[in-house]
């Protein structure tokens, strides 16, 4: 999957574009394969691994603080399986402001 740079804030991509463009002259080819995501993409990788338990907890969390919609997004994705991804939950990952890859 190739990362539209463009989505990335303006800053950010500058100093990828550098990363990128020094690592080429360098000979390594960095290749990003992630880049913006949206909260309902950052709950589906976030939930991998998670306990049932940890999930309803988080859920909870998250509707307690009256971000319901972020409640919303990690409950409507339902279960997912595989390796652990990220620590972040939707809402608090760079990859969400357009700042990570």
């Amino acid at each position: 999957m190739a990362v539209d740079l463009n989505q990335l804030v303006d800053e950010f991509r500058d100093t990828v574009e550098n990363l990128i463009a020094n690592c080429g002259r360098r000979g390594v080819e960095m290749r990003p394969n992630a880049g913006l995501r949206t909260p309902s993409d950052q709950a589906r990788l976030w939930r991998q691994s998670r306990t049932t338990e940890e999930i309803l907890e988080k859920i909870d969390d998250l509707k307690t603080a009256g971000a319901d919609f972020l409640a919303f997004c990690l409950e409507s994705v339902g279960p997912q399986h595989g390796a652990p991804v990220t620590n972040a939950l939707p809402g608090f990952s760079w990859h969400q402001w357009s700042e990570a890859l």
